[in-house]
């Protein structure tokens, strides 16, 4: 797999794509998807400008993520 797409995974993982169509529709959850797309955005951008081929996310990044699930 590509960094792209283990990111995308990342993101259907915390927010598949119904949640993410659920908060543009009616902003359910609207905060907590916004938080999940600039985050690992933002980390997808990270590692590619280092120069990294294989996805990561930092145990503190996993916490935060997993700690404002409304899920």
């Amino acid at each position: 797999m590509s960094l792209k797409s283990d990111c995308k995974s990342a993101i259907y993982f915390y927010a598949s794509q119904e949640r993410q169509n659920n908060s543009v529709r009616t902003g359910e959850h609207n905060g907590y998807v916004g938080l999940v797309l600039i985050l690992l955005r933002n980390r997808y951008h990270e590692l590619k400008e280092a120069g990294e081929t294989t996805w990561s996310i930092p145990d503190a990044l996993k916490q935060e993520l997993d700690a404002d699930k409304p899920y």
